[in-house]
């Protein structure tokens, strides 16, 4: 194994000995010990898509993406139930939606690409997250649908959000080894020189 599969090996091996024990302990926790630190994050993702935007030269509207992610967060703990957070998650996409078409026209001339500032900012903030509303919202459902006996199992909604999460570990671990030890052919070597079709073949099954 190079020095670089290897540098990468031991980063995953760290993550996943901190991360894993946090991420279950939250999802036992539940209710808004659970949403704040997703929002943090959320907004984390939202702030980081619009770092990458700003390196081809596309600049989002700043400070609009990132508390908009963690609203929608907040949103689902608050209203911890699809047809309740719908209605006020909508509100705010069309808030933040007006409000950033206000803020371009005001700052933005033409020749900056008003509209497609709008479009990004909006984007950012859907994209992190709505996304990551739905951890709260789905570790609300064993409660919510009487999967479980009045007085609720935390164990319900951490097994409810584990399940996708482990998929989606497990599956990048497969494809990461398999890449490594088997792949060849790559899929996209201008976009993601790392990714080969053995790996994704292995991270599918």
């Amino acid at each position: 194994m190079s020095n670089a599969s290897s540098h990468e090996l031991t980063k995953r091996w760290a993550v996943a000995a901190v991360g894993v024990p946090a991420v279950l302990g939250l999802l036992y926790a539940g209710g808004w010990i659970l949403a704040v630190p997703v929002a943090f994050f959320a907004a984390l993702g939202a702030r980081e898509l619009g770092r990458l935007a700003a390196r081809d030269g596309f600049r989002l509207l700043e400070g609009v993406a990132p508390p908009a992610a963690a609203v929608f967060v907040l949103l689902a703990a608050a209203r911890p139930d699809f047809h309740r957070f719908a209605p006020p998650a909508l509100a705010v996409l069309a808030v933040v939606s007006l409000g950033c078409g206000a803020v371009a026209l005001v700052r933005r001339p033409p020749d900056a690409r008003p509209l497609e500032a709008v479009a990004g900012t909006v984007f950012a903030a859907l994209y992190a997250g709505l996304a990551l509303a739905f951890v709260p919202l789905l570790h609300s459902l064993p409660t919510g649908h009487d999967w479980v006996p009045p007085g609720g199992d935390p164990w319900a909604g951490l097994g409810v959000v584990a399940l996708p999460l482990a998929s989606t570990w497990i599956g990048d671990a497969a494809a990461f080894f398999a890449g490594r030890r088997w792949g060849r052919r790559k899929i996209f070597p201008s976009v993601s020189p790392g990714k080969s079709w053995v790996g994704s073949g292995a991270g599918l099954l």
